[in-house]
């Protein structure tokens, strides 16, 4: 041991570099994302309520109070989820908590975004074929279609994110849930890696379709107005084609 000590000393009083461990400043982590987390979750539960409040007085008359509708659920479920992760992150709350956060909540707080994120495409998606073609249905426009749209993207992210809450099955102890992935065997930890995959390609799919559709809409949108202000008392430019042939039949 006095060998390894005077080594230590040596190195150290020779400029060489310590051995001794270094510690992470946890002031981040520990205090300003709770506070900021917890500004959000008061928030959050403030407007999602009186969205609640508002929006369930509201039938469910077209597929844009559908899509909203089920979005202010999975808003409102992953707000809930907030105060777990404030305490497991602050260090407020007990270890046995910090597994529960990585085995459940924060499996559910993900799950719940990336639900919210595929209706808002649907939303998009549903604006477009208002706009681009306003006198075509589509199966999609149906409103019970849009039911069943919206059910299906809950069935498939419920039965994607079931193996993470299934496979985290691994004894916590409180070193071990310091890091969420040692609760997983080995098939959750390659389930998980496949489960991030599979979410990073939704979340960009869906990015660039929004900007695809309200990029179109847009445009649209400005032609449109553009040509009513060329036109005399903002009239459109283009007849109808039937008042056109009344006018062929009037003037023969």
């Amino acid at each position: 041991m006095g060998d390894l000590a005077n080594k230590s000393i040596v190195s150290n009083s020779s400029g060489a570099p310590s051995s001794a461990p270094c510690h992470r400043d946890t002031t981040v982590t520990h205090l300003v994302f709770p506070v900021l987390y917890t500004l959000v979750f008061l928030l959050g539960l403030v407007l999602n309520s009186l969205a609640f409040w508002a929006f369930f007085h509201i039938p469910s008359t077209s597929t844009f109070i559908v899509y909203l509708k089920n979005i202010l659920v999975s808003d409102f479920i992953m707000t809930l989820m907030l105060p777990l992760k404030i305490l497991t992150d602050s260090g407020l709350g007990p270890w046995q908590l910090k597994a529960f956060v990585c085995r459940f909540s924060a499996v559910v707080f993900y799950d719940t975004m990336y639900i919210s994120i595929v209706l808002l495409g649907l939303i998009a998606f549903d604006r477009f074929l208002k706009i681009v073609r306003p006198f075509g249905k589509f199966w999609v426009q149906n409103l019970t279609s849009a039911k069943i749209l919206a059910g299906l993207v809950w069935l498939f992210f419920f039965v994607l994110s079931l193996p993470n809450m299934i496979l985290s099955n691994k004894k916590a102890t409180p070193q071990s849930v310091k890091k969420c992935a040692s609760l997983k065997n080995y098939f959750g930890l390659k389930w998980h890696e496949a489960v991030n995959y599979i979410c990073q390609f939704i979340f960009w799919t869906v990015l660039i379709l929004m900007f695809l559709f309200y990029t179109i809409i847009a445009k649209k949108q400005g032609s449109l107005y553009s040509e009513s202000n060329n036109q005399p008392n903002g009239l459109p430019s283009a007849e109808p084609a039937l008042c056109r042939e009344r006018k062929h039949s009037v003037a023969g």
